[in-house]
């Protein structure tokens, strides 16, 4: 149900931005830029804004699925998740992305990706594993996404989402183990 929510808040935010009469509403207010404070402040609301539909359309399926992979067999840490992984892809970004607006959900799914895959490396449980193939098997193409190519792509975001995730699984399994 979480993940419903965060899409539907996040195409909602996009009509919205539609139909602001000052211009771009994602830009002026949700949208983060790195090492400022305002952009420090905004980094819990940058995941839910977009730049337009074809860029929140070019995220939401790999959100669904990626994050639906995340909150399988952890449902009940799938919250917990999103909101480290929101910070730290977040963190990330706002130290080293270059000047400008960084907004759009490709950082949280990036760390989603990071996440699941690693978690599949770290756990070696067969349904884990299973989701970490599926995951590399739909959006393998991901990792182009971490190189900088063009002007308009927040590569730091999207690397900073993928480090996130990988690092958030590393804890969860030490974490795991000392638990043992």
């Amino acid at each position: 149900m979480t993940l419903a929510w965060m899409i539907g808040i996040a195409w909602v935010l996009e009509l919205l931005d539609v139909m602001y009469p000052a211009g771009s509403l994602t830009d002026a207010y949700l949208g983060m830029r790195p090492r400022s404070l305002g952009g420090l402040i905004r980094i819990p609301t940058s995941p839910f804004a977009h730049g337009d539909f074809s860029h929140l359309l070019g995220n939401t399926l790999p959100w669904i699925v990626l994050g639906g992979l995340t909150s399988w067999g952890e449902r009940q840490k799938f919250f917990q998740t999103t909101i480290c992984l929101i910070v730290i892809s977040g963190l990330g970004t706002w130290l080293i992305g270059r000047p400008g607006v960084h907004l759009g959900a490709s950082g949280l799914v990036y760390g989603y990706m990071g996440y699941v895959v690693a978690r599949a490396f770290y756990m070696r449980k067969p349904m884990v594993i299973f989701a970490g193939v599926i995951a590399v098997l739909l959006f393998a193409w991901m990792i182009f996404g971490l190189l900088p190519t063009g002007q308009a792509v927040s590569w730091e975001g999207h690397l900073a989402g993928m480090v996130g995730g990988i690092v958030l699984a590393r804890h969860r399994r030490l974490k795991g183990l000392k638990s043992l």
